[in-house]
């Protein structure tokens, strides 16, 4: 009892046509799934910029605090002054900070000291417990508070 030649060739027809169907799916799936991989991608990269932009701008924020507080003003003052609470300015000014310290050890770890990048005007932070100098001792700075 065999099925007769046309009903298995109409079976195999029917099978081909179905598995054809299955791997166009899979293949339109595949070309949705790498589209979408890509935009992934490409916004990852824009976050990256993006993150970047704000840390340079966290550090340009926390050389200016330090700038404020070199003019004698308290930490919380300048916090305030700037419209921050003291936990963020503390951090925006060890951002600035790290900065400062990641850029002289890399001028500590040059191999060619000839060559050096063009020294910026921003003010430096102050050391530690000591206020800035009077106007009329230029490069003198003065006790600790």
């Amino acid at each position: 009892m065999g099925t007769p030649a046309a009903v298995q060739q109409q079976a195999r027809v029917k099978a081909r046509e179905r598995r054809v169907a299955r791997e166009h799916d899979r293949f339109v799936r595949d070309q949705r799934v790498k589209a979408a991989a890509a935009l992934a991608i490409v916004a990852l990269c824009e976050r990256e910029a993006a993150w970047g932009q704000v840390r340079a701008a966290e550090v340009r924020v926390g050389h200016a605090l330090w700038a404020i507080i070199a003019e004698g003003v308290s930490r919380a003052g300048a916090a305030s002054l700037c419209d921050l609470s003291a936990g963020e300015a503390g951090r925006l000014r060890r951002s600035a900070r790290a900065a400062d310290d990641c850029v002289v050890g890399a001028e500590q770890a040059d191999p060619d000291p000839g060559i050096r990048a063009p020294d910026s005007s921003r003010a430096r932070r102050p050391a530690a417990g000591s206020r800035p100098a009077s106007p009329d001792q230029p490069g003198a700075v003065s006790g600790t508070r």
